[in-house]
């Protein structure tokens, strides 16, 4: 059940409904913490996640949903990694930036692993994908333990949302530029190395990225081949049986991410790496 709950906003892909904190309580507890992890310095300052849940929500943002980093040592289990997502209120259950909505990203940790950090980022309606903005498009946001932290994250909330015209026309670029076959396959290439540093050690062969899943996705724009390689980077791949034939060795295949700091990279490098295609 718990790497159900840590999977959640993936397989489910957020919610058109704005959740309560018991439902958020019951998806990350961590976020819930009322005490810091014993282990952490006298200068930590504890501020919960709580606290600046309820912030924003005041401010319009409503959280979708939430998920938890899996606690390696025991006696971190309650304090861990956390990320919650939250919609403009007035933005639930339709599109905004074409076939998508603006999201913000929030992770905290109550162990002193991590400050506070707010990503923009995009949930795409069409196949509930989460995708993060690169720091190229608007950086993340890293805010301390402090007395000023609920007004910091408020502010930067606020820049977030000032800039979704921004990202908004990112996203249009990117429906509008058409990739040749050439360039779409080095783009798979390309992407696959953000998880397999070397492609000979990679389980499929780069062209199994451009699988498609939907009629949407059916395309050579380079939105449409991004969705398509970054569904597939982060879900996960079917086995790769030809290339198991030709190597003489069992199926692999790209398997899915369950890791908070794994899926932030990935999907933030990815939105990088496509936006390379548009100079």
């Amino acid at each position: 059940m718990n790497n159900q709950l840590r999977t959640a906003y993936l397989l489910r892909g957020g919610s058109s409904d704005e959740l309560s904190r018991e439902r958020l309580m019951s998806l990350a507890p961590s976020a819930y913490a009322d005490a810091a992890h014993a282990g952490t310095s006298p200068r930590y300052a504890f501020f919960p996640t709580d606290t600046v849940i309820e912030a924003l929500r005041e401010t319009g943002w409503a959280p979708v949903n939430a998920q938890q980093q899996r606690a390696r040592v025991e006696d971190r289990h309650g304090f861990q990694k956390h990320l919650i997502r939250f919609h403009r209120r007035e933005h639930l259950g339709r599109a905004v930036l074409h076939d998508s909505r603006l999201e913000l990203l929030l992770m905290n940790s109550h162990d002193g692993g991590c400050a506070f950090r707010l990503f923009a980022g995009v949930f795409r309606l069409v196949c509930a994908n989460g995708l993060i903005v690169s720091d190229a498009s608007y950086g993340a946001i890293s805010i301390r333990h402090t007395r000023k932290t609920v007004d910091e994250v408020i502010a930067a909330s606020r820049g977030i949302a000032e800039h979704s015209d921004r990202i908004g026309d990112n996203i249009e670029s990117f429906r509008r530029r058409t990739l040749s076959p050439v360039e779409r396959h080095d783009f798979a290439d390309r992407a696959l190395t953000l998880r397999y540093k070397h492609l000979p050690t990679a389980p499929v062969r780069p062209a199994f990225l451009l699988q498609t899943r939907r009629a949407d996705d059916q395309g050579d724009s380079l939105w449409q081949t991004f969705n398509t390689i970054q569904e597939n980077l982060i879900r996960g791949t079917q086995p790769d049986r030809f290339m198991a034939r030709l190597e003489s060795r069992r199926p692999a295949r790209v398997r899915g991410l369950t890791g908070l700091d794994s899926q932030l990279s990935i999907n933030r490098n990815l939105w990088e790496l496509a936006a390379s295609y548009l100079n």
